[in-house]
């Protein structure tokens, strides 16, 4: 992706000024906006359709082959390290 299409902000008096330009940019340009705090965290704004679309992507990759294997090795490897695996964690939760 290029540097226009990622665009970091610190500032969040000036993400306030600017959102109704960079929410536009995301929606009819499908761009990605980064956005940093000082602290160096991050989070990214995109559209709808793209998170739509990852999601069914998502989706997709989770009922093939691969997937179901890489699940395995994950929960062979939690087992390996003592820690719950991802899908006892939710488990967990959900009691």
């Amino acid at each position: 992706m290029d540097d226009d299409a990622k665009q970091p902000l610190t500032d969040l008096i000036a993400l306030q000024k600017s959102l109704p330009e960079l929410c536009r940019k995301v929606i009819h340009h499908h761009q990605r906006v980064e956005i940093r705090t000082d602290e160096g965290d991050a989070c990214v704004l995109i559209s709808r359709t793209e998170l739509e679309t990852l999601e069914r992507a998502l989706e997709i990759y989770a009922g093939t082959d691969d997937a179901q294997h890489l699940h395995e090795k994950v929960a062979e490897l939690c087992d390996l390290a003592g820690e719950p695996s991802p899908e006892a964690e939710r488990a967990a939760i959900s009691l």
